[in-house]
């Protein structure tokens, strides 16, 4: 698998909700992006906010918008890059998030139903790959 999968799942969902930015990443020791859409900053700028928002209860019911202004810790890079809201969807291993799929907003999105099950479904088709990328490369 290439990241340009990742990619191309990166750019449906920033679609779906006209946003400039979308990125998935895998968590591990250190974040990694796998792919992204109109994504200008090193992963260490996101990876902060993300982590904090998988250790939170901000993606209890996915997917979750957070908003960033008064920014939510470690979102203070990404607010002042002009981004007002970040819409997550927790990538699941299991019962285990091991990666997030995030859309960037410049204001704060509305998410209808459909919009909500497209993008639920957006990661299910990351943790799939995810998955297979796992158990193709033996871990």
């Amino acid at each position: 698998m290439t990241d340009g999968e990742f990619e191309a799942l990166a750019r449906v969902a920033a679609g779906m909700l006209d946003a400039p930015i979308a990125t998935i990443s895998r968590f591990g020791a250190r974040m990694t992006r796998l792919g992204g859409s109109g994504v200008s900053w090193p992963p260490t700028d996101e990876e902060p906010f993300l982590r904090w928002a998988v250790r939170s209860d901000a993606m209890a019911l996915p997917p979750a918008v957070i908003d960033l202004e008064p920014a939510p810790p470690g979102a203070e890079l990404l607010a002042a890059d002009g981004i007002a809201a970040a819409c997550l969807v927790p990538l699941r291993d299991t019962d285990e998030t091991c990666g997030v799929l995030a859309i960037y907003t410049r204001t704060r999105p509305v998410v209808s139903h459909a919009v909500r099950r497209g993008l639920i479904d957006l990661g299910e088709i990351a943790s799939s790959l995810l998955a297979a990328r796992r158990t193709r490369v033996g871990g």
